[in-house]
């Protein structure tokens, strides 16, 4: 326990730096979260299957959400709103501005209403002045009769470990101790868990019995209720419980230096944004710091190409490849497109379609500005792919337009008919 705590304060302080400059840089610009809709055991009853995705952007100063829905009634509204817990939890309510609003209040929340066109297909959009805390976490659609049918989880697209931390602050209580508390915490989530180490100077331990000082990882930032609730592995259990909590107590480790560290199997949730250390006298809260990590400067979605019947039928049956589409927080797409099999030294047409493949054969093109008509390609986006002589090609296009959810196909043409060869769905990387 010793030797992996001692190992944790050496990893803790060696992050805290470099994550800080990390997070400097990334907040500097768009912030992405993506997700893909799921029809809900409810929706499935009710004979839906709801497909579609979700785009949240999140700037200095707003947030703005859109999604694009297939699998609904045609013409019809249906209610949407940005909810504070993942699908696999049902979603769990509505994802609140200010989380002390009782109710749900439509100014206090986002709400990318849905509506659909004659064949099911939906589109939602909302803007709020506000940039939206990591707890919101999904985008919920309702039936007509306000029934859960459908759940995308907002994801930025990380694998593997992720680290977040924060340097602690004295809270008012603490400054009535006479305390003046500095330090950290770090929070690194694996595929073993959560593992959270607390290092902090500044605490008197003469106030304590025991030598400890009571923390806990709470459910919102400093400045947010001063931390919220503590966070819950199961959200819906209302007792406070260690075996249910994430609680790494702060022990003695020098005169007023205090330690602290705590791992769970767990896999914790965004909604885990700050740690939060208690008086050892009346439970008040005298410091906290809020959890933050380098955001993803990008947000990839990739696929492979399938060939179409009409392919098959102009010989395409060998072709192979994979298109890749980034977005960036300079609000900037790009599009990658790398494939073989093709007749040697050709152009090939190219474009990002705005339908998946198994819908209308991927639909129209997608529109940079949908209310304008034609194909105009600076009002698309065109990876036109060129091939060599041994019929291997590559495409690619940068715009400066971050794309919409529906931007979710690639599909190459035939250079003389101008038939639909190959589609490629993109799905998050």
């Amino acid at each position: 326990m010793l030797g992996n705590l001692r190992m944790s304060l050496l990893v803790a302080g060696a992050l805290v730096g470099a994550i800080n400059h990390q997070v400097a840089e990334a907040d500097s610009g768009l912030k992405l979260t993506y997700g893909t809709f799921e029809t809900t055991q409810t929706g499935i009853d009710r004979d839906y299957t709801i497909t579609g995705t979700a785009l949240m952007v999140r700037s200095a100063t707003d947030t703005q959400v859109w999604t694009q829905v297939i699998g609904l009634n045609g013409d019809t509204s249906y209610g949407s709103h940005v909810h504070d817990l993942p699908c696999a939890l049902g979603g769990g309510g509505h994802y609140k501005i200010d989380p002390n609003v009782a109710g749900t209040v439509r100014e206090n929340e986002i709400w990318p209403a849905v509506e659909t066109d004659a064949n099911g297909i939906g589109f939602g959009y909302d803007q709020v002045d506000h940039v939206a805390r990591v707890e919101a976490q999904s985008i919920v659609v309702h039936d007509t009769d306000g029934a859960r049918i459908a759940c995308a989880d907002l994801t930025d697209g990380q694998t593997g470990p992720t680290t977040t931390c924060g340097y602690f602050e004295t809270l008012q209580a603490g400054k009535d101790l006479g305390l003046k508390i500095r330090g950290y915490a770090v929070m690194r989530r694996d595929e073993h868990g959560t593992h959270v180490v607390v290092r902090v100077t500044g605490l008197d331990f003469g106030l304590s019995e025991n030598d400890t000082y009571m923390a806990h990882v709470h459910d919102l930032p400093a400045d947010v209720n001063t931390g919220g609730p503590h966070y819950k592995i199961d959200p819906f259990e209302p007792d406070t419980i260690e075996a249910n909590e994430i609680w790494p107590t702060v022990k003695k480790c020098g005169r007023r230096l205090g330690v602290g560290y705590a791992s769970v199997d767990h896999i914790a949730r965004p909604e885990a944004q700050s740690v939060v250390i208690h008086s050892p006298l009346d439970g008040a809260r005298i410091a906290i710091a809020t959890l933050t990590g380098p955001w993803p400067t990008r947000l990839v979605t990739k696929g492979r190409f399938t060939v179409t019947a009409d392919g098959m039928a102009l010989g395409y049956e060998n072709l192979r490849g994979t298109a890749t589409m980034v977005r960036d927080s300079r609000g900037r797409t790009t599009v990658t497109v790398r494939v073989n099999g093709l007749d040697g030294n050709e152009t090939y047409p190219a474009h990002v379609h705005a339908l998946p493949c198994d819908v209308q054969s991927g639909g129209a093109h997608y529109k940079i500005d949908p209310d304008i008509g034609g194909a105009i390609e600076e009002n698309e986006i065109w990876p036109i792919v060129k091939s060599n002589r041994r019929g291997r090609g590559r495409g690619y296009v940068r715009v400066r337009h971050m794309a919409r959810p529906e931007a979710q196909t690639v599909i190459i043409h035939d250079p003389v008919t101008l038939k639909r060869i190959a589609c490629a769905d993109l799905y998050l990387d």
